[in-house]
Parts: structure tokens; sequence; C-alpha cells
């Protein structure tokens, strides 16, 4: 089996810091690749409709299942 030594390890940068600090002065950064627009539904619940109001009750819904559970051991 062949094991590698780390020497050092650094904090990964994200790529926009990244361009931003070796860029030229006077040269605008390079643009993102992409945008990536992820979205996910809560209990089917859309991405729009979560709002603050609504994820404060299924959050304080969860805590109470959590310590229903936690009677029941």
């Amino acid at each position: 089996m062949r094991v590698m030594k780390v020497s050092s390890s650094r904090p990964i940068v994200p790529n926009a810091r990244l361009a931003t600090a070796y860029s030229r002065p006077g040269e605008a950064a390079a643009p993102a690749a992409r945008a990536i627009s992820d979205s996910a539904s809560v209990l089917s619940i859309p991405d729009a409709e979560l709002t603050p109001r609504v994820k404060g009750a299924i959050r304080r819904l969860m805590e109470e299942v959590g310590s229903l559970r936690r009677e029941l051991e």
C-alpha cells in the first residue's frame, strides 16, 4: 500500500476570489463560468412558498418531533 504524506494544507479559496487576487491592476476579473441555480422542495413545499414564517413553522414542528422521540427513548 502506498501512503502519501500531506505536508501542508490550505483552505480552499473560491474561484472568484482567486481571479480577483491574481488579476492585474486595472484588469477586470474573469466572469464566472456559469450561474448555478439549485432549488429543493421541503415536505413537497415549492421553494417559492418557503417563506421565513413557513420555515420557522417547519423548524418548530421538527423540534417537537425530536422532543417526542427523546421522550420515547
